[in-house]
């Protein structure tokens, strides 16, 4: 569910459920139009998970990378910041 243009509200269960990231951010989220621009953009250099670079196209996130038990911080490119909020 958008709340914003840069915050989104996921349901946990799908953080517990161990989500691929690229499924999160083209499909649950709407970050990128498609998997096929996520996975791009991964390859490319341009996202970054929690302040750190994500490299593997493959990245499943879960609810050891949840900041505070709650949040995602997920980054596009240099300028675009998402905070997710789960819940």
């Amino acid at each position: 569910m958008v709340e914003d243009n840069l915050k989104y509200t996921i349901a946990k269960t799908d953080i517990e459920a161990n989500i691929p990231l690229i499924e999160l951010m083209a499909d649950k989220l709407e970050i990128f139009p498609s998997r096929g621009e996520a996975r791009k953009m991964i390859k490319g250099g341009g996202v970054s998970l929690n302040m750190q670079k994500v490299t593997d196209t493959e990245a499943t996130v879960s609810t050891t990378d949840l900041l505070q038990n709650s949040y995602l911080l997920v980054q596009k490119g240099k300028k675009n910041k998402y905070l997710v909020i789960a819940e």
